[in-house]
């Protein structure tokens, strides 16, 4: 063989083996092609299920608030109608004690101050005046006052925290569940 011959082997070997290094190296590149879009593809996975849980813990959190919100608005409500409750004895308790002032003045023969009567059959009685009804009945009313604003404003509160459930729960149902 001449050496023309032997460098055209020597080639010819050269580029086979580069060939093949070629193709080696294409088909690595198409596997790390498909790597990288299955990390870009569990990436995207990733940050849904980061967002959907992100949402669910803001519902969690909006259910929790609201049920503090809604014991509030529960102990708020009872302190008003008990502190109502307060107001209408303490009104009780004073009528009686007027009509029993004004029973003390009544005279058989004389009209009644209240219904102009002159006969009076059955004139309340009780004990005489007790000083301090008019001011329990003042404190009672301003009881009664701080119990309604506080009550309207915990039911106010639950209402915005009955909403923010909502919208929590929208949110959360517009998502897609993750599929891992």
């Amino acid at each position: 063989k001449s050496e023309a011959e032997v460098t055209v082997a020597r080639l010819n070997g050269e580029v086979k083996a580069l060939s093949q290094q070629l193709e080696a190296a294409n088909a690595q590149q198409k596997v790390r092609s498909e790597l990288a879009l299955a990390i870009m593809g569990f990436k995207a996975e990733l940050q849904t299920a980061k967002h959907f849980e992100k949402k669910q813990a803001e519902l969690a959190r909006a259910q929790a608030d609201r049920q503090i919100k809604s014991a509030d608005a529960a102990k708020a409500t009872e302190a008003r109608d008990a502190a109502k409750s307060a107001l209408k004895q303490a009104e009780r308790v004073l009528h009686q004690n007027h009509a029993t002032v004004l029973a003390a003045t009544l005279a058989p023969g004389e009209a009644c101050l209240v219904c102009g009567s002159l006969d009076h059959p059955a004139p309340a009685r009780a004990a005489p005046a007790n000083k301090g009804l008019i001011e329990e009945l003042e404190a009672a009313q301003r009881n009664n006052d701080r119990a309604q604003t506080r009550c309207n404003s915990a039911l106010g509160m639950l209402e915005a925290a009955n909403e923010t459930v909502r919208a929590r729960q929208e949110d959360v149902s517009e998502l897609a569940v993750p599929a891992r």
